[in-house]
């Protein structure tokens, strides 16, 4: 028959024995506030001291170590919640390069703190000259603008920036960039704030932004004009003539005030002030007259030569007439003009196309030198050399009972 359990003296002396070691290992395993049994690992900043102004660190980028640590839980929290700092000194007259050495010692932590290892034990570190650097402002663009628009100008303010870093990378820096400017969604001038980014990856811009103004205005045309007569502008009444009397003119626009404008809006001229000797040919520049928002981009040619017009000589006759007009008598029935007429026939609408006489404040119709009373000179007589308009002239004071219609016929 079995015997009781209870009574098993072998059962109880097992059992005794698990208690008491489950008891010690309780005991040993429990961990008190001073019992070394944790460990960590930390990543502690290398930090450089006593480095010189015009001095900067090239190398390494990143400058710490990998520190292994054993202690209490308590104080490897208070630990990795305030990390300690290596700190090096680089040695008195170093000018590109020195090693320093992480040693134990060098790192403050707490006495119950054991360090186990510092990877790396040292780091070389290299130097370089810190300079400053001033540069030009760049905007770089994405897209293009509506249909029509054009981007006249981009002013950047300020247009350069100084930079600051080590000599080697500043002299590879020609320019610094903005952000994009993306010039899809501009429709009208605006003024817009842009980043400058700073090549580099040591140098630094002492200006972070810069302002952006961009004016749009409405896309141009060019558009040519031949053959336009020049206009003599004067007031001195002298006789003038330009060779050549047209020029080419090329001029730029808004497309649809370009391509609907009249060559009549096209004014070219030269201007010959009051006092100016004309009794020798004389250059002169062409100027010309456009409407508000077209410009001129070309001339050809861009001067012309001032000369003096020969006055046209009288039809056979005329000069009786044309005193019996001014005299008060009677006209004669006036003669036809035309190109098989007598060299001293009138002038025809050809020359006056032409532009072969000058143009002048008083200018009213064609007069012969013969019939200008009392023996009036050539500069008496004033003329306009706009293609269709009315040519030569004569000073009304000296015709008073006389029209312009009857003084261009010599009536």
């Amino acid at each position: 028959m079995p015997r009781p359990v209870m009574q098993n003296h072998t059962l109880k002396a097992l059992s005794l024995g698990l208690a008491i070691l489950l008891s010690l290992f309780v005991h040993y395993s429990f961990v008190t506030e001073n019992a070394p049994s944790s460990m960590v690992q930390l990543i502690v900043p290398v930090e450089v001291q006593n480095l010189a102004t015009d001095q900067i660190i090239t190398w390494p980028p990143t400058r710490q170590a990998e520190v292994a640590l054993r202690g209490s839980s308590n104080s490897l929290s208070r630990i990795v919640t305030s990390p300690p700092i290596f700190r090096v000194e680089v040695p008195e007259g170093t000018q590109h390069r020195f090693v320093a050495q992480l040693r134990k010692e060098d790192l403050r932590v707490s006495a119950d703190v054991e360090i186990l290892s510092i990877r790396p034990s040292d780091i070389e570190f290299k130097l370089d000259t810190l300079v400053r650097r001033t540069v030009p402002v760049v905007v770089p663009r994405i897209g293009s603008v509506a249909e029509g628009l054009v981007i006249e100008r981009i002013d950047v303010e300020p247009e350069e920036v100084v930079l600051r870093g080590p000599e080697s990378e500043l002299k590879t820096i020609g320019a610094v960039e903005t952000l994009p400017l993306d010039v899809r969604e501009i429709a009208a001038s605006q003024v817009q704030t842009l980043s400058v980014r700073v090549p580099g990856s040591l140098t630094e811009s002492e200006t972070s932004s810069v302002e952006i103004s961009v004016k749009v205005g409405v896309k141009a045309r060019e558009a040519l004009f031949r053959n336009v007569p020049i206009e003599v502008r004067t007031s001195s009444g002298a006789m003038l003539k330009v060779v050549p009397s047209s020029v080419v003119i090329e001029v730029s626009g808004p497309e649809k005030l370009v391509t609907q404008m009249p060559v009549g809006q096209i004014l070219p001229y030269v201007r010959v002030r009051e006092g100016e000797e004309v009794f020798t040919p004389f250059e002169r520049e062409v100027k010309v007259e456009v409407p508000e928002h077209v410009s001129v981009i070309r001339i050809d040619p861009p001067s012309v030569r001032v000369v003096q017009s020969k006055v046209p000589a009288a039809v056979p006759g005329a000069k009786g007439k044309a005193r019996g007009a001014v005299s008060g008598g009677s006209a004669a029935p006036r003669a036809k003009s035309s190109s098989n007429d007598s060299p001293r026939a009138s002038i025809s609408q050809a020359a006056v196309s032409k532009g072969a006489i000058a143009r002048g404040p008083l200018s009213k119709g064609i007069v012969p030198k013969e019939a200008l009373p009392g023996g009036a000179l050539e500069e008496d007589i004033v003329g306009r050399g706009a293609a269709g308009g009315v040519v030569g002239g004569l000073n009304k004071s000296l015709f008073p009972q006389h029209s312009p219609a009857s003084l261009e016929t010599g009536k």
